[in-house]
């Protein structure tokens, strides 16, 4: 009998595991370069037991993708709590928040990365535009004004900008620019 079959199974440790595999196999070598004997053989599992948890390249990039999705939710939710209930601006003022705070995460770069690469590809940016429809229904009460708007644009910018490296702003800067976009989310006026 083979270790295989005297280990105990542990699936979703095994999931986990061809994740955080294929998340840095992407990373390494861009979503076109990922492959599942790649992903199989650095997680060591069998072929066959990756296609067990995900039947497809694409079926595997949708859970990474899924995945990145679902980190985002809970941190903004996590900032939604903070906020209050049915206040003016609310989505917008944590997705800020999360945005701009992904700076002192120690896995930023993991998911900015993945992020980056997610939007270079046409069907993971479906996942993203899915999302975030859900997320502008879900939050049309208090975030369907200008201004909110606005401030979710500018949260893209600054997280593009971080992620870049753009030169140019300060550190003061830049807390002057989260504030003023912060106070601006409710002013619907």
């Amino acid at each position: 009998m083979t270790n295989a079959h005297r280990r105990r199974k542990q699936p979703d440790i095994v999931r986990h595991q061809l994740m955080d595999v294929a998340a840095r196999l992407c990373l390494e070598n861009g979503l076109h370069g990922l492959t599942l004997d790649g992903v199989a053989k650095e997680a060591g599992v069998s072929k066959g037991g990756l296609l067990h948890h995900f039947p497809s390249k694409q079926a595997l990039l949708d859970a990474l993708s899924q995945c990145c999705l679902d980190d985002l939710e809970r941190r903004l939710a996590e900032q939604l709590e903070k906020d209050g209930e049915r206040t003016k601006g609310r989505f917008a003022r944590a997705y800020l928040k999360v945005l701009v705070d992904s700076q002192d995460r120690p896995d930023r770069e993991r998911w900015d990365n993945l992020g980056s690469l997610f939007m270079s590809d046409a069907g993971m940016r479906k996942h993203w535009h899915k999302w975030l429809t859900r997320q502008l229904a879900e939050h049309a009460e208090t975030d369907d004004g200008i201004s909110s708007v606005i401030v979710r644009l500018a949260a893209d910018g600054l997280w593009l900008s971080d992620f870049v490296g753009s030169p140019g702003m300060s550190h003061a800067r830049r807390e002057l620019v989260i504030r003023r976009l912060e106070s601006m989310a409710g002013d619907d006026t």
